[in-house]
């Protein structure tokens, strides 16, 4: 190789290499860095579990008896054991809606839904084992 030769390869090399280490150097100046920050979380709830229970159930109770319901517990968002409070209560409501009618059938749906999930939730975890 000759002496110019190496000169232009030498010279290129370290010009690639400048041009590499420009892009990995040292922050931009005109911005500062960012703050520390602690990251910001949204509130726990501070709804009961029992009154969160009840309107979940409630909910399923009304949508499955007008036939809108999927069936499948675990895609409506529900436990094993909020399934058998929708299935006790939707039992009932069918009772009382041909007995008295479809007012007297939502009443026991609000009234049963809260008082089967305050007793599940009544130390404000699940009572019984989480499969019931």
């Amino acid at each position: 190789m000759k002496s110019s030769s190496r000169h232009r390869f030498a010279l290129v090399a370290a010009l690639s290499a400048a041009a590499l280490l420009a892009g990995c150097g040292t922050p931009d100046r005109a911005q500062p860095p960012p703050a520390a920050q602690t990251p910001s979380f949204p509130p726990l709830s501070t709804t009961p579990p029992a009154e969160i229970c009840a309107k979940l159930t409630s909910y399923w109770v009304r949508e499955r008896l007008a036939g809108r319901g999927t069936g499948d517990y675990m895609k409506e968002g529900m436990s094993n054991a909020q399934n058998n409070i929708v299935i006790s209560v939707m039992e009932a409501a069918r009772k009382e809606r041909k007995r008295a009618g479809d007012a007297a059938a939502e009443k026991l749906i609000t009234e049963r839904t809260k008082h089967d999930c305050s007793e599940r939730y009544r130390n404000a975890t699940p009572s019984g084992t989480p499969w019931h």
